[in-house]
């Protein structure tokens, strides 16, 4: 489990571009940003603008759980709406915890509110579970998982979160390239604020592989002397750039790679 700053994130959900079709296998600060990014982070809300209350627990939630939850949930819907939208408040009630062998459980109903970019306020009202592995008496948050619950006529039907909310004007996760085409593996940057992990960031996998088309005029920005982001041209980058064990943003318009920007991970 490691840590760090976090670099900016407003993102989520999938998309395949152009006419490839997804693959289902199924924000991180750096010390330098690109303007685009900048931009989006002045849209976004700070912590202490966005509200988020727990009411009506039905048992007792262990607090370790309840905190890393709570902060998961949010990367999981400010990289959905966190976008041109502002997140105004979380209420997290009547949640229940579980254990399952080595599983942990926190299932909950969500009341998410947000004002959408045309000024109108929305709420998304979700029951979710989140589902996290504890490993020699330690919680593993790079283990978790978020699934929505509905249920009809007495039955439970489960989903992953990434299914039933909007998708990203920026995905993150470790990349390659395979004939024209950027393939992602994406993951979720959170931002922990309970001090449960060293650093004060963890990262999820969320399961899910992409394919997109790649724009040629793609603008690409790579960390050299270990934090500093510098510009690449697309080609030297396709061509020469190790991507193994890096992470990045990927910026998109109308389905198309638009920007890659490089994360920095102390």
């Amino acid at each position: 489990m490691k840590k760090t700053l976090f670099m900016l994130m407003t993102v989520m959900m999938f998309t395949a571009c152009g006419a490839d079709k997804k693959l289902e296998n199924q924000t991180p600060n750096v010390s330098e940003v690109s303007s685009s990014q900048e931009k989006t982070a002045e849209n976004q809300p700070t912590d202490t603008e966005i509200k988020a209350q727990w009411k009506n627990d039905q048992n007792e939630i262990n607090e370790e759980l309840r905190s890393l939850t709570e902060d998961y949930v949010k990367a999981v819907f400010e990289e959905a709406y966190g976008g041109k939208n502002k997140i105004t408040d979380f209420q997290f009630s009547n949640a229940q915890q579980k254990m399952y062998d080595d599983d942990l459980e926190l299932g909950f109903d969500l009341v998410f509110g947000y004002i959408h970019e045309n000024g109108s306020e929305e709420k998304m009202n979700l029951s979710l579970k989140a589902v996290v592995e504890k490993e020699h008496g330690y919680i593993e948050p790079d283990e978790f998982k978020l699934y929505t619950v509905k249920t009809d006529s007495g039955n439970s039907a489960v989903s992953t979160i990434y299914k039933v909310i909007d998708n990203p004007e920026t995905y993150f996760g470790e990349i390659d390239f395979e004939n024209g085409k950027l393939e992602l593996e994406r993951k979720l940057w959170v931002n922990e604020t309970g001090g449960y992990t060293p650093n004060g960031y963890f990262i999820v996998d969320a399961d899910m592989e992409y394919r997109f088309d790649v724009a040629e005029n793609c603008s690409v920005r790579c960390l050299e002397n270990g934090s500093t982001l510098n510009k690449m041209d697309l080609k030297e980058f396709i061509t020469k750039y190790n991507t193994d064990n890096r992470l990045f943003q990927v910026k998109m318009e109308n389905n198309i790679v638009v920007e890659i920007s490089e994360c920095y991970r102390p």
